[in-house]
């Protein structure tokens, strides 16, 4: 009786068969594993840039600090504008970014007409902050920094 047509146990067509796909599984796997590798590379740079920037904002958030150390001296506007043009969108400090004309909101301008209506004016020609706009730009630097060290911004 003749041997029934294809691979049996025993016929050396079985084992190159299992060679074969063994080899066709290693391939899927391996570009799976490529394509894994490059999921993360890209992943890890783009963490790599968040924390740049979170880095960066907050220099410049410690800037503004430091610039409102000085109570709102002659030097105040210049460094606010500086500062908050450095930081990106206008979703920091809206009342400062109204009162040194900084990619203002309409929120923002609003707060500002309302703090002028209740604020006295400046004993000083040149530009000094009142208590009330230290304040409220304090208060903008604490959020600002809660954003960042939140991941939310």
């Amino acid at each position: 009786m003749d041997a029934l047509p294809g691979p049996h146990y025993g016929s050396p067509a079985l084992p190159q068969a299992l060679v074969d796909w063994s080899q066709l599984i290693s391939a899927v796997l391996s570009l799976v594993a490529l394509v894994v590798a490059l999921a993360a590379i890209v992943k890890s740079n783009r963490d790599i840039v968040r924390e740049r920037r979170t880095t960066h904002e907050l220099d410049v958030l410690l800037g503004i600090a430091e610039s409102l150390k000085t109570f709102g001296g002659p030097s105040l506007p210049q460094f606010m504008r500086t500062y908050l043009l450095m930081l990106p969108g206008d979703v920091d400090f809206p009342v400062a970014r109204a009162e040194f004309d900084v990619r203002a909101t309409d929120d923002g301008r609003r707060r500002l007409a309302l703090m002028k209506e209740d604020a006295p004016p400046s004993p000083i020609a040149l530009y000094q902050a009142t208590q009330a706009f230290l304040d409220c730009y304090r208060s903008e630097l604490e959020a600002a920094i809660a954003r960042r060290l939140t991941g939310m911004s």
